[in-house]
């Protein structure tokens, strides 16, 4: 019988006014040799184990994506979906926060 291990992880990122997180799981087959106590463990040897089966520039794309959070928090992407002037003012919404390819461009025709 086989033994799976899922581990949980969470990275952060805080200055004094804001934070950022982003957090994953990562599954492990556990080793057919002896098992060591849980009391044992070491973050070392968690994060190698971790880092062990996560390819390639994982590490960088959850800190990037952090970074991105924390930019967006810095400097808030506003969107205006109305109030165009041929739109009357009940028709305006502001506020959008998500990202940029959420927003949709806005075609003007050439006379």
């Amino acid at each position: 019988m086989a033994l799976f291990i899922l581990f949980t992880w969470t990275a952060s990122l805080q200055d004094e006014e804001l934070n950022a997180s982003s957090y994953g799981s990562v599954g492990l087959q556990a080793p057919e040799e002896d098992i060591i106590p849980f009391e044992d463990l070491t973050e070392e040897m968690v994060l190698g184990w971790i880092q062990s089966v996560v390819i390639g520039s994982y590490e960088e794309h959850v800190n990037e994506k952090i970074a991105e959070e924390i930019s967006s928090k810095v400097n808030p992407i506003v969107s205006v979906t109305g109030g165009f002037p041929w739109e009357s003012e009940d028709e305006v919404t502001e506020g959008s926060s998500g990202s940029v390819s959420e927003v949709a461009p806005v075609e003007i025709a050439s006379t």
